[in-house]
């Protein structure tokens, strides 16, 4: 039974959420990237990892915002800004990735200027690629969360917190 102490917040059934969100939305820009034959760019289990990190965290930033919104503009504006928002975040996360998984592509950078450019490259190469899908994408989840995640969560935590009545019990139980 759910009693008031053990009630998830709606900051962390947004961070559950969005970080949800976030993993799905990863493995499939992963497995979306053989098109390119560039699959290896994502390994899948750092890249999950850190999709996850990143997508709780800015969940539990943006949740309160976005299921307080009046109209579903504004909780798609709100989501989109989440999605715009993890777009660095995540490009710095690659980098770190990439550095430790593909260290012999570092060695060639010799100036503390390189690593702002390949930073650059990195962040525009997943804008391209996966931003455009991830920003109107993450604003539609926004407005799902919204309007029916949460109703239905609430719902649902409601019954838990209430006895149901309990079913009557036949004679022949008794006997």
């Amino acid at each position: 039974m759910a009693n008031e102490k053990t009630t998830p917040t709606l900051r962390l059934t947004s961070a559950l959420y969005f970080g949800s969100f976030a993993v799905v939305f990863n493995l499939l820009a992963k497995y979306s990237l053989f098109i390119f034959k560039a699959g290896q760019l994502l390994p899948v289990f750092s890249s999950t990892l850190l999709a996850f990190i990143l997508g709780a965290l800015f969940g539990h930033c943006f949740g309160p915002r976005i299921a307080t919104a009046k109209s579903s503009a504004h909780m798609f504006a709100w989501g989109a800004l989440l999605g715009l928002s993890i777009i660095p975040f995540y490009s710095l996360g690659l980098q770190f990735i990439y550095y430790f998984h593909n260290h012999w592509m570092y060695e060639k950078l010799h100036q503390w200027q390189d690593y702002f450019v390949l930073y650059g490259v990195v962040m525009l190469f997943f804008t391209l690629i996966a931003g455009v899908w991830l920003i109107p994408l993450t604003g539609l989840a926004a407005v799902h969360f919204t309007r029916r995640f949460l109703p239905r969560y609430n719902a649902y935590l409601q019954k838990q917190q209430h006895p149901s009545m309990q079913a009557p019990t036949n004679d022949i139980d008794k006997k």
